[in-house]
């Protein structure tokens, strides 16, 4: 019989991923048990139950769960070896950051979350500096830049360890160990950060993910774009958490076209955004990025050589850009530019009695 020993924070999907797991090797044959420890209460031993698995619990009380997982480990290995189990997991409370719920020699996996800020990983200790494994988990609720920044620092924290994204789907046998080989870097509308970091900080952080030279230089650079797209300024020293949803995106666009090694940039409705997505499509494609955009704003249309017409989830035709149609987008273009210019008036508090 095998064991591993699993932990990570509380909340921080620690039971959901075992879960995972135990299907996935049920499904293959294995005969697998689990062991759940925790402090005062639990359920989770419910969700084991409910796919057919036998589990034993134990709650600490006033100990530490690490502790009292060390004391009562010997009799539990009796109980998997009585049980025949091929495999038995154990997942800890993971509420003290002082020890270490793994055994030396025993596969030892940490469950930890994109939400909990950049310097967690840090703050955690034993369990994730001793890890052989790190599950991040809640990707899909951040921010690509944010999922690398804090993988990062995971990796800073343990750079042994096999670092794993999880979201609730199969990944992909060859990429989900990589953040280098993704084709396609995402600017969705939904763009808030959960860092507790300012923008100057924060942008550091993924430059040096990146193995960037020369940091201080590219994030001046890239502050500085992206408040040429933002429609409200901010600074280096603005906390992430306090942008605007157009600062947010201004600041991703920016970041993204210096930072991501990704060729094809995916953009949802940048017209929502708040921003000068003239500039904003302008700087990525001179960073050599292929844009890919869903819009309803006839100047970005035209402005692109084909553009795909999407009916009931397929693509219904493909149509070529013509000249007449470049020769309506100067005159929409000019009616924008009176727009943007009536934008920046109310920005500044004036009266637009005057719309010419």
């Amino acid at each position: 019989m095998k064991l591993v020993t699993i932990s990570g924070p509380p909340s921080s999907g620690k039971t959901a991923v075992l879960a995972g797991v135990i299907r996935a090797m049920m499904a293959s044959g294995l005969k697998v048990g689990a062991l759940k420890y925790d402090c005062l209460t639990t359920n989770d031993d419910e969700v084991f139950r409910a796919i057919g698995v036998p589990v034993q619990t134990g709650l600490s009380g006033n100990l530490c769960p690490d502790h009292y997982f060390v004391s009562n480990i010997e009799e539990c290995l009796d109980w998997g070896i009585r049980e025949d189990f091929d495999f038995l997991l154990s997942e800890s409370a993971g509420l003290c950051n002082r020890c270490a719920p793994h055994i030396k020699g025993v596969l030892a996996v940490c469950v930890i979350d994109n939400l909990m800020g950049a310097t967690t990983p840090k703050k955690i200790g034993p369990m994730l500096k001793y890890a052989d494994i790190v599950v991040i988990t809640k990707g899909d609720i951040v921010s690509q830049a944010e999922r690398e920044v804090f993988a990062f620092q995971v990796r800073r924290a343990n750079p042994r360890a096999k670092i794993m994204h999880v979201n609730g789907e199969k990944p992909d046998t060859e990429l989900r160990f990589s953040l280098e080989y993704k084709l396609v870097a995402q600017l969705s509308q939904n763009m808030n950060f959960v860092m507790d970091t300012t923008v100057a900080e924060f942008v550091a952080m993924h430059a040096e993910s990146r193995m960037v030279e020369k940091v201080d230089e590219v994030v001046r650079e890239i502050v500085t774009q992206a408040n040429l797209l933002a429609g409200e300024p901010f600074t280096a020293t603005t906390p992430v958490t306090s942008l605007s949803g157009g600062q947010s995106r201004a600041l991703m666009i920016a970041d993204t076209a210096f930072l991501s090694s990704s060729p094809v940039v995916l953009i949802d409705e940048i017209e929502n955004a708040g921003i000068d997505r003239k500039k904003a499509l302008s700087l990525l494609v001179r960073k050599e990025k292929i844009v890919l955009m869903a819009t309803h704003d006839p100047i970005l249309a035209l402005m692109a050589e084909r553009r795909l017409v999407i009916r009931n989830g397929g693509i219904l035709k493909v149509i070529t850009t013509t000249p007449k149609e470049k020769e309506n987008l100067e005159k929409l273009e000019a009616l924008d530019n009176r727009l943007l210019a009536l934008r920046t008036r109310l920005r500044s508090g004036e009266l637009i009695e005057d719309a010419g």
